[in-house]
């Protein structure tokens, strides 16, 4: 599936308003039950083929119902790869084939009778998907990879930042967090713009891997004899990278329509601590 696709529990999916058809489907193999308790041996080995081809059909056309159910749901989503409600419906068609066969001497009418059994099927349980949904979208495009790189940009902000709060010094922790807030604030801002999206990616994800390691670095040294450098260091560190990520975005056309003093005045109020009042 592709990133940013609906985050639905497939479990607990609600198939539609065609599951009481499906059920009713369970009934029509109550009269090859009945095979089972008559006949020869032959006759009792047939019915258990003929049960299990329609059980298959059966599971294929609630498996296709889920899929289905799933890909209403999603708003990016791709075809299924196996149609399996057209396979169970035909699988049925051809039950009808040989239970039809078995009544008549001539072709005709069971290839009739199977025909209309699988096109039944069909219109029941609606065709399986056959198209990609919104994948050539650049809308829905642009808001998945929005929420992909926003997503996982915030994950691992959220981790540094909690990281240096651990160690439970309140300047270091407030720094943190007017960085966090001033690199989410940019993302967001670069988000209405696939173009500058996409430039803005990989400083991003640089951004981000350099910042963890010095973290690393910074929480290793901090209970040694080191722990004055490694915080000095970590905050020269943090700065540099904070302002060198804003220079990139703004080198890609982020401020596009803004002029340099405003993106500056709102990055600074983002940079500035908020602490409580007393």
């Amino acid at each position: 599936m592709l990133p940013g696709q609906n985050p639905y529990n497939r479990d607990k999916q609600v198939l539609g308003p065609f599951d009481s058809g499906l059920y009713m489907l369970y009934l029509a193999a109550f009269p090859l039950l009945l095979i089972l308790f008559q006949g020869s041996v032959l006759t009792v080995v047939g019915a258990l083929f003929q049960l299990v081809l329609f059980a298959l059909a059966l599971w294929l056309i609630w498996s296709g119902q889920k899929a289905h159910a799933a890909y209403d749901a999603a708003e990016v989503a791709r075809r299924p790869r196996l149609p399996r409600k057209l396979v169970g419906s035909v699988l049925i068609g051809f039950l009808v084939l040989i239970l039809a066969g078995l009544q008549f001497h001539t072709f005709g009418p069971p290839l009739g009778l199977a025909l209309t059994a699988t096109s039944l099927s069909i219109a029941a349980f609606r065709p399986d998907p056959l198209r990609h949904k919104g994948i050539d979208d650049p809308k829905v495009v642009l808001r998945q990879r929005t929420a992909e790189l926003t997503g996982k940009a915030d994950a691992m902000l959220d981790a540094i930042v909690a990281d240096i709060a651990a160690l439970e010094d309140d300047d270091l922790t407030l720094r943190s967090q007017a960085m966090r807030s001033a690199v989410s604030r940019l993302v967001r801002m670069a988000a209405n713009d696939t173009a500058v999206l996409g430039a803005l990616r990989k400083p991003l994800r640089r951004f981000l891997k350099i910042l963890a390691e010095e973290t690393i670095e910074l929480v290793d040294a901090w209970d040694s004899d080191r722990h004055a450098y490694a915080r000095h260091r970590f905050v020269a560190k943090m700065t540099a990278l904070t302002r060198a990520f804003e220079a990139k975005a703004r080198a890609i056309g982020l401020n596009d329509g803004r002029d340099e003093f405003e993106l500056e005045a709102d990055l600074l109020i983002e940079r500035i601590p908020q602490r409580p009042a007393a």
